[in-house]
């Protein structure tokens, strides 16, 4: 990869974690842990309400800031990968603050690329997910 310019950095407002999200997100991707749905079972499991998916939170917060906050998925953009690490449990009532940052380069066969690097942060300033999704960019973008 050649030079990596940091295009702009986005923040959005704080997602409020609710118990119907977490639950609703649970049944859209099929995941139906019984601690994503009852707290009864989730306090038998050591917690203390319903938690969420891993993957609640990076995709929740990923698109929060590229459709609904801040409009800026790349037009006639190919999605080429994505990856993302869950490091803490999210709970209802969890604030989260996603911070997104755009990333312009060159790939090896000097196309343009744009790398979306998601990091989210719970209300204590612990880590909850770290991320990239990358882009195939138009060649006239």
């Amino acid at each position: 990869m050649k030079d990596r310019e940091i295009v702009r950095v986005d923040e959005a407002a704080p997602i409020i974690v609710t118990k119907a999200m977490i639950r609703s997100y649970a049944q859209c991707v099929e995941n139906l842990n019984p601690a994503y749905l009852s707290d009864e079972d989730a306090r038998e499991a050591g917690f203390a309400a319903i938690i969420a998916p891993a993957s609640f939170h990076g995709q929740y917060g990923y698109m929060r800031m590229a459709v609904g906050a801040s409009n800026w998925v790349a037009k006639g953009a190919l999605h080429t990968r994505q990856h993302f690490e869950f490091k803490q449990v999210v709970q209802s009532k969890d604030y989260l603050y996603p911070t997104v940052t755009s990333v312009r380069y060159k790939d090896k066969k000097d196309r343009p690329c744009l790398d979306y690097e998601v990091s989210i942060k719970n209300q204590r300033g612990e880590l909850v997910c770290t991320g990239v999704m990358s882009l195939l960019l138009s060649a006239n973008s």
